[in-house]
């Protein structure tokens, strides 16, 4: 559906040149922003009673915007200790996750010049305060090239390593004019610290001044965060009183999203600071040992804690708290958790040993949650180095594995470590039973390929100068061999001319091999790891994955749990090879084609009749109510409005939500390729997806499947339960030069952004968001997510040269978007542009409920250069959050 829209009213405005249109369906009665009660009480004096009652005021805190790495390591002690129930083993010393860049950013709006002679202070990495004489620079731009210059001519004067300083950067975002002074050198002890304590200048002075200028350091509203700040968080209180400081917020790895029995307690931090009514505030936390203690392996040898994926889930706990039901939440990417470099030690071992100098491991993997077999479908991986620079670009082998638990079970087979010589995989034709190859290469010649099957082994007689394509093929024709195991080419070099005895030679085996089936591998590939001089540089890879063959998996359709595993060349620099498996943070469910659904060709992953729904165009039917059952999947067909452009493009807006189940959502092109997937959101378990989707005329048609987010289906009751899904879309129109640029914000205390003070001196914060975007093509859009009930003010600045149509969208649960009535008004005092209530004034600020919201400005007069901010000042209403 087009954005809601009604007949457009003139905004009269005094500044020239402006001319806002309003668009609206719904008024919001406010009067004005309501009134925030301080203290430990407030007295009620009951004139009915012979005695007076006091009404206790009580904070109510609750979480948002958490952030980690995404990966953690697992450090064991050597030394047998004993938990709380008794158990003896092996202790965790440390869920350790990786240590961070350490940088200073600037307050916002922070000046772009500065004059030849000024200076600045800083230390860098915990080295000793050195100071920079910079040279004259006119623009934001270049003042950071300046800094940047100048500190990396720097030696270090005390323990900081010269990288630090060598591969220092400084950045300028013009945006919202902010500096990011960045280390070189990653760890616990990267730092950049401007004006450091002990080396703090004379008031007046020509650094005191630069740094004021700037905005640099914590004395002019700075934030300066250090590597071993790798775990944070935002707490905002919407209760009636004070959130003191010393709360607690107790760290869990759990592998649901929520805190049970079995969830892993690895860190306890109090908060150091208090947090006001209606005010949020940023903390962070280090690497610790567990407050309590955790045995990770047995006296007996069992492990008790098993690496593989986790939920980092934060409980905030709070003396007094009215409302406890929002004091637990999830980062939404699941945390790898990996074994010690070594492995998973023997009790009383030595401990496992230390990384070793290069280090790759995937930090992110996405692969679809439906597929069709004999099909090919889209996996994305992207892949980092924890350890030392990469000297020159590696090649990383790259397996897709399908197991049917949660737990890895590696593929087996017989491959040159080289990947010069073809090798092949043994894959099971029963995933429930399993199978082993014996691969014996000592036939005689002229004997072929001789196969015996006795129960759930076959054992493969061979001579040596048998190709790898011929053994696949003897198996695959034989029913009784293919119905124990499956043989698969590895990728590697030439099936059809490489020999068994050639094969044998480059995996250095001698004599016969027992190879019993692991996972069922989907796909091998090759990747290049580029060159940098910087650790933990990122590459992502888009890997097109050939599903099996009907033919070869009973049961359909069956779920697998999807990992990827990678691999560098034998013979490179050392690899901890203990973090380089990493699961999919979803199911992968493999449908038959023969019980698929077709739709103009697209395979649709479908199981039954009642799976499928067709859905009209989202012009008319914006909101739809569905429902689902325990082991259903339900496909949505829908269309992006023809604007009889060549290509139709489309912002394309989707929302999930519901209280009975948690949803996984993917979106389809008309091809049946996967496009986009979501699964939790700044809503939570609320699936949300917003991205720009193109289409030409005459394949307008894209798909999403909504699913249960749980292999099990355990929150879905017999009778099925319901959910509500929303379509919205901002087409380009004719005479547009582009598709909207659009803006996503999301949760509106994200990672990025620290809530900037009102006055340092008081210590209080405005939980202000100030978001870039520009008129250049003329259309924008910004899309956020208020987490609860707040009291926003929305402000542009500076002033627009053109005349704007701006429209406030909200997309409640269970209605159809609304529009946000408003009145556009010129602040004379700030010169900014306020979207204030119709029946309020330019300090009124707008009412509304938890939620998606987006805001769209349409250029009426033609473009807009210039870079125009939106400000959102958010107070969260006490009391609730609903």
């Amino acid at each position: 559906m087009s954005r809601p829209t009604e007949n457009p009213t003139d905004c009269m405005m005094t500044q020239p040149r402006l001319r806002l249109l309003l668009l609206g369906v719904l008024t919001l009665g406010l009067g004005g922003c309501g009134a925030a009660y301080f203290g430990a009480a407030i007295g009620v004096i009951a004139t009915q009673e012979k005695t007076s009652k006091v009404r206790t005021t009580a904070p109510d805190g609750a979480l948002a915007a958490i952030e980690a790495p995404t990966l953690a390591t697992l450090v064991i002690g050597a030394t047998p200790t004993q938990d709380a129930q008794g158990r003896t083993g092996l202790p965790v010393q440390e869920v350790r996750f990786p240590d961070g860049y350490g940088e200073s950013r600037s307050d916002r709006g922070a000046a772009t010049s500065v004059t030849g002679g000024a200076q600045l202070v800083l230390s860098v990495n915990g080295d000793p305060a050195q100071t920079v004489t910079l040279d004259a620079a006119s623009t934001g731009a270049t003042v950071a090239a300046e800094i940047q210059a100048k500190v990396r001519l720097l030696n270090p004067s005390g323990a900081a390593p010269a990288a630090a300083y060598a591969d220092f950067s400084c950045t300028f975002d013009a945006a919202v004019r902010e500096y990011v002074l960045r280390s070189g050198v990653p760890g616990a002890a990267s730092a950049v610290v401007v004006n450091p304590t002990g080396a703090t200048p004379t008031a007046g002075s020509p650094a005191a001044q630069t740094a004021a200028a700037l905005r640099l350091g914590a004395s002019n509203n700075g934030v300066e965060r250090r590597g071993a700040e790798n775990v944070r968080w935002t707490v905002f209180n919407h209760g009636t009183d004070t959130l003191t400081a010393g709360s607690t917020v107790s760290m869990y790895l759990s592998r649901t999203k929520g805190v049970d029995p079995t969830s892993l307690l690895i860190r306890r931090e109090a908060l150091p600071r208090a947090v006001e009514v209606s005010r949020a505030r940023r903390f962070t936390s280090a690497n610790q040992a567990p407050p309590e203690t955790l045995i990770a392996v047995q006296q007996s040898g069992e492990v008790l804690i098993r690496p593989g994926q986790y939920y980092l889930v934060l409980a905030l706990e709070i003396a007094g708290d009215v409302v406890t039901g929002d004091n637990v939440a999830f980062m939404i990417t699941p945390v790898q958790l990996c074994a010690p470099f070594g492995g998973m030690p023997a009790p009383n071992a030595p401990a496992p040993g230390t990384p070793a100098d290069l280090d790759f491991a995937p930090v992110s993997f996405e692969a679809p949650i439906a597929a069709v077999t004999d099909a090919t479908t889209v996996c994305n991986l992207t892949v980092t180095n924890l350890g030392a620079a990469v000297a020159a670009p590696t090649n990383l082998t790259v397996d897709v594995v399908l197991n049917t638990t949660d737990e890895f079970r590696p593929p087996t087979g017989v491959h040159d470590p080289d990947g010069t010589v073809a090798g092949l995989f043994v894959n099971p034709a029963d995933v429930a039973q399993g199978g082993t190859l014996v691969l014996d290469p000592s036939g005689a010649g002229g004997s072929g390929i001789v196969l015996t099957v006795a129960g759930t082994t076959v054992t493969a007689v061979v001579e040596p100068t048998t190709t790898v394509n011929g053994l696949i093929q003897a198996v695959d024709a034989s029913t009784a061999a293919r119905a124990v195991v499956g043989l698969f080419w590895d990728r590697a070099g030439d099936p059809a001319t490489a020999t068994i005895a050639a094969l044998f030679t480059a995996a250095q085996r001698a004599g016969a091999a027992t190879l019993p089936t692991g996972g069922r591998i989907l796909h091998r590939q090759t990747v290049v790891f580029p060159a940098s001089a910087l650790q933990q540089t990122r590459a992502t890879y888009v890997l097109d994955v050939a599903t099996p063959n009907e033919g070869r998996i009973a049961g359909l359709p069956l779920r697998f749990t999807s990992f990827v595993r990678i691999t560098p060349p034998a013979g490179a620099t050392p690899e901890n090879d203990q973090n380089n498996v990493r699961r999919a943070p979803n199911y992968t469910r493999l449908y038959n084609q023969s019980t698929a659904t077709f739709d103009n060709g697209v395979l649709l992953p479908t199981f039954r009749p009642s799976d499928f729904a067709r859905l009209e165009p989202v012009t008319q039917r914006p909101v739809n109510t569905g429902s689902i059952q325990q082991g259903q999947q339900r496909v949505f067909r829908f269309e992006i409005p023809s604007t009889g452009l060549t290509l139709n493009e489309s912002q394309l807006l989707v929302l999930v939500r519901t209280s009975f189940f948690d949803p996984h959502v993917e979106l389809l092109d008309s091809t049946g390729r996967p496009v986009a997937r979501s699964d939790d959101s700044a809503l939570g378990r609320g699936a949300l997806l917003y991205l720009p989707v193109a289409a030409n005329a005459n394949q307008l048609v894209f798909y999403l499947i909504v699913s249960n987010a749980l292999l099990d289906d355990s929150d879905i009751g017999g009778a099925g339960a319901s959910f509500d899904l929303t379509i919205s879309v901002n087409p380009r129109q004719p005479g547009d030069p582009s598709l909207t640029q659009a803006v996503r914000v999301e949760q509106l205390f994200d990672a990025r952004d620290e809530p900037t003070a009102l006055a340092p001196a008081a210590g209080l914060v405005q939980n202000a968001k100030v978001i870039p975007f520009d008129l250049a093509q003329t259309k924008s859009e910004v899309m956020f997510v208020l987490p609860g009930r707040a009291r926003v003010r929305f402000r542009t600045t500076p002033v627009f040269e053109v005349g704007v149509n701006a429209i406030i969208t909200r997309f409640n649960e269970g209605e159809v978007p609304t529009g946000v009535q408003f009145q556009a008004e010129v602040d004379p005092a700030s010169l900014e542009v306020v979207y204030r209530p119709s029946d309020g004034t330019i300090e009124t600020s707008h009412l509304l409920r938890p939620g998606v919201y987006t805001m769209t400005f349409n250029s009426l007069d033609g473009p807009d250069a210039r870079t125009l901010l939106l400000k959102l000042n958010v107070e969260f209403v006490p009391g609730s959050v609903n």
